[in-house]
């Protein structure tokens, strides 16, 4: 039952039938109707958008509050979702552990590499940095990550595929320390290995065993 319906129960049941105003009577229990029915859809939206899965209309409005409106612009859905969780979900931190879980959630695997200055008794061959690479730090990443479309985390008229890293570069930029200057080198090949349930762990070039389960 729609609620003009339940609007014209309210009236006295033979006051109107025959009335001149019976037409502008009805067209004005319809027009309130329809507003009702449409606040009502309009509240079920609201509780759906609990959770940036619900309705994705709502999208914006959680981008907007969580600063990543304008990054949005140029992204598929699923790497909006993605980079939104991650900003939800951030808790901060500033270990090697930390960046690199940041980036396995958005879907990259990375590992890092750290600089020290050159000082006397540095082993042979070592880069002859200057004091100033004790506050550099890279990314080492695969140099592009495929984003594929997935049913339900992706939008029509999107591509089936989408090759990039500038989702990775805007949060671990976002997330460096603001004395540190954050490197990005492309060409490696961590290795990501995840069981059914969603924890697995991360071997990287360097044989670095890190355990997320």
């Amino acid at each position: 039952m729609t609620h003009a319906e339940l609007l014209a129960l309210l009236l006295p049941p033979v006051s109107y039938r025959y009335s001149p105003e019976a037409v502008r009577v009805s067209a004005s229990i319809a027009a309130d109707g329809n507003a009702l029915d449409k606040a009502m859809v309009d509240g079920a939206a609201v509780v759906d958008g609990i959770t940036p899965y619900g309705r994705a209309e709502l999208l914006q409005d959680w981008e907007r509050v969580y600063g990543l409106a304008d990054a949005a612009r140029h992204r598929t859905l699923q790497e909006r979702l993605a980079a939104l969780l991650q900003r939800i979900n951030e808790v901060g931190g500033l270990s090697r552990e930390y960046f690199i879980f940041v980036a396995l959630n958005l879907g990259f695997s990375i590992s890092i590499t750290e600089f020290s200055p050159f000082r006397v008794g540095s082993p042979v061959g070592q880069p002859l940095y200057g004091d100033d690479w004790m506050f550099a730090w890279r990314i080492n990443a695969p140099e592009t990550t495929v984003v594929r479309f997935r049913v339900g985390r992706s939008a029509v008229g999107e591509p089936l595929a989408k090759w990039g890293n500038e989702l990775l570069e805007a949060a671990l930029t976002a997330l460096a320390p603001a004395h540190t200057i954050l490197l990005f080198s492309y060409g490696g090949n961590p290795e990501l290995l995840l069981d059914e349930a969603g924890d697995g762990f991360l071997l990287t070039e360097d044989n670095d065993y890190l355990d997320f389960s």
